[in-house]
């Protein structure tokens, strides 16, 4: 694996790196991406008030509702940290 760091300045956040053709989208580019291209919608809520879950949706044929991709069985203690595992997650799900 390789252990470059990239650059993370906010202003090219979305261009090429110096280390080969990297891109770091934004968390919310990256959702959006997801639904747009991937029909999936990463639903953060909280467990209850303290943590929070994730579960990803087929959101494909919105109209009669959505399907159920995944869903976390872990609690996280927040908002940001499940939904970058449910990111994570539904990245693992496109073939």
């Amino acid at each position: 694996r390789n252990n470059q760091i990239c650059n993370t300045n906010m202003e090219d956040v979305n261009t090429f790196s110096r280390i080969g053709n990297i891109s770091a989208p934004t968390q919310s580019l990256l959702q959006k991406w997801l639904r747009e291209e991937h029909n999936s919608n990463i639903a953060t809520m909280p467990w209850n008030s303290k943590t929070w879950w994730w579960q990803i949706e087929d959101i494909g044929n919105y109209d009669s509702g959505f399907n159920l991709k995944s869903e976390s069985d872990i609690q996280y203690n927040s908002y940001e940290e499940a939904l970058e595992q449910g990111l994570k997650e539904a990245l693992l799900l496109i073939k």
